[in-house]
């Protein structure tokens, strides 16, 4: 099994125009081999975005200094319906299946919400996703009180509306079903048999939510999702994190 030896964190708008074509090369070797549906150009635009206040990738390599993995991470700010200026985050990531282990993209999430929140602290601030795995619906439900759409409580009319709006100016459209929360993504996880039929007979209540919401995830469907990101979820979110490392230091072989 390889595992990740090394991580370091790049600033996109930073590198020159040959930095940045090795980088985005390097990036979409990796993002393929994970999901299928996105072009070169199209992957791109996602990591490089210019209407971002801010972006950071996080890159992971193994013992052979190879690419095995990535996490970017993007700030908006904008003012939606109210006068008040709103942030949100949205991301996308791919680990090789061979590298994956749990928690291994949160420190760097967790630092990049705290330090906002920390220089905006009265400011809302949202994470966005157009999750298209159960897994990765699964990680938020388990780490975050508050997140939307859930089992638990209904989405209430202002966040649904901020949803909607943020969408729209990502150019997220809704895909052909009732579901107005189900949007077209594009990006497909290479599952193969097993993986499809694990998750179609997991019992969990969350995992069932969101195979209920969006069906169609592995046609390249998402299942629009937002996290308040307050002191209370990022302090669940440490709890969590801290509480898994310690577990894991406790099963290692002496």
């Amino acid at each position: 099994m390889a595992f990740i030896t090394k991580s370091e964190i790049i600033d996109p708008g930073r590198l020159g125009q040959e930095e940045r074509r090795r980088f985005i090369q390097e990036l979409y070797a990796v993002q393929c081999r994970i999901f299928e549906g996105v072009d070169l150009k199209s992957f791109t635009d996602y990591i490089f975005r210019p209407d971002a206040a801010r972006t950071r990738v996080k890159i992971f390599r193994n013992d052979q200094k190879k690419l095995v993995g990535y996490y970017a991470i993007h700030l908006f700010e904008v003012k939606p319906s109210s006068s008040e200026i709103t942030a949100f985050f949205r991301a996308e990531a791919g680990l090789l299946r061979s590298c994956r282990r749990r928690h291994a993209t949160l420190p760097f999430a967790l630092t990049e919400y705290c330090r906002y929140k920390w220089l905006h602290p009265v400011r809302k601030v949202y994470y966005l996703g157009t999750l298209v795995h159960p897994s990765s619906y699964l990680s938020i439900f388990r780490n975050c009180i508050e997140i939307y759409p859930s089992y638990r409580r209904e989405t209430p009319p202002d966040i649904l509306r901020f949803m909607f709006e943020a969408a729209k100016m990502l150019g997220v459209g809704p895909a052909c079903r009732d579901d107005p929360l189900v949007v077209r993504v594009g990006w497909k996880v290479r599952n193969d048999k097993t993986d499809l039929s694990f998750w179609s007979h997991c019992d969990q209540p969350d995992v069932k939510y969101f195979l209920k919401r969006n069906p169609g995830y592995h046609d390249g469907e998402g299942l629009l999702t937002l996290v308040p990101v307050t002191w209370k979820n990022l302090l669940w979110l440490l709890i969590r994190w801290t509480t898994e490392a310690f577990r894991r230091r406790r099963r290692k072989p002496a």
